[in-house]
């Protein structure tokens, strides 16, 4: 843990600490913090099961990052709250923090060991898991890691996945220095990495499989690149996102610029009628007129890469309308597309509408 460990008085209480906590991992903290994609994975499963989900939840997403930062984050402040009512609009001491995202650690840590030992005594043959190996490094350079087992459940017929960590990486993204961290979480989570089928090597760029064969030497077992990252980064060359932009003196590392160009020429002209409301009038006129029924363009959230995909597919769908619109108010400006723009545009639909498809499905 980087944290550190202060011996100061809880604010929970010492009679109800266990009570408080059971609370906080029963309720509804998904609902709170909006985790939709959770919410569907757990919606059909046992108490027993969404509980441990929601302690894995703090493992991957509290623990071991940047706790005493996260303490005035608004999601995290609701979680907290489960602990503390008081602590939804009062960050805690961060050595109360800390004391408490402990306590967390082990008992999801311990439930996740117990689960695992449960899932190997079944196995009596041959390796039990798969592993996949998580690599990024954020827009500051700080090299991150994260680690997850999957199995498929020989009692329940469910695929289970347990993120053993995600958090700084304790060294360089070297097949040494993986092959040892990944060795050591095994062994901290009781597993013989002999138990590991193959691991999946993922990253956030095409790089993440250019050390294959040093890893699985240094682990002794088959290593693959991982297929959805792959994609994942197909993705971000058509929008443009690959690579890093120009920063002060830096030049940068984007692979697509006249992608990612277009994409903020899109986003452009989307806010164009968002932030306009004289401009949204008009537009709402020609669209009665054309189909006696108004649509709103869609803006896009650069974190979600599906957002660009409706953004670019809601502005085409209505391209007939935003040409009137554009021919009668406002010819001259020049935050609309011309037509090789507008063709990009088609083009850049089709590569992510497969995605989009492979993604909800």
């Amino acid at each position: 843990m980087r944290v550190p460990m202060g011996s100061v008085k809880s604010e929970v209480g010492k009679e109800n600490k266990a009570k408080v906590a059971q609370q906080a991992v029963q309720n509804s903290s998904f609902d709170k913090l909006g985790v939709t994609l959770e919410e569907r994975s757990t919606a059909k499963l046992s108490k027993e099961t969404r509980a441990f989900h929601t302690r894995n939840f703090v493992v991957m997403c509290v623990v071991d990052l940047r706790p005493p930062e996260m303490r005035y984050g608004i999601g995290y402040q609701f979680y907290m709250a489960g602990f503390n009512s008081r602590w939804a609009t009062e960050p805690p001491h961060h050595h109360t923090l800390d004391k408490v995202l402990l306590e967390e650690y082990a008992a999801a840590k311990e439930t996740a060991i117990g689960r695992m030992k449960e899932h190997l005594k079944y196995v009596k043959y041959g390796p039990a898991m798969h592993g996949q190996l998580d690599l990024w490094t954020s827009s500051n350079g700080e090299p991150y890691g994260a680690f997850s087992v999957c199995y498929v459940d020989l009692v329940s017929g469910e695929r289970e996945r347990i993120c053993l960590a995600v958090r700084l990486f304790p060294g360089e993204h070297t097949s040494k220095d993986c092959s040892q961290w990944m060795k050591q979480l095994c062994f901290d989570f009781g597993i013989n990495p002999e138990e590991l089928v193959e691991v999946f090597i993922a990253g956030s760029t095409d790089g993440a499989g250019k050390e294959l064969n040093a890893f699985a030497k240094e682990l002794d077992i088959p290593c693959k690149v991982c297929l959805g990252h792959r994609l994942n980064f197909a993705v971000q060359w058509t929008t443009g996102i690959a690579g890093t932009p120009p920063i002060a003196k830096s030049q940068g590392t984007i692979r697509n610029p006249k992608r990612r160009t277009l994409i903020g020429r899109v986003a452009g002209l989307v806010g164009h009628f968002a932030h306009s409301p004289k401009a949204t009038g008009k537009f709402k006129a020609v669209m009665l007129a054309l189909y006696d029924d108004f649509q709103e363009l869609e803006s896009r959230n650069d974190t979600r890469r599906s957002s660009t995909f409706k953004m670019l597919a809601k502005v085409w769908r209505l391209r007939t309308a935003i040409s009137v619109y554009f021919n009668i108010h406002d010819g001259d400006n020049k935050v609309q597309l011309t037509l090789s723009e507008w063709n990009e545009v088609r083009a850049c639909i089709g590569v992510l509408e497969a995605h989009h498809d492979v993604h909800i499905h």
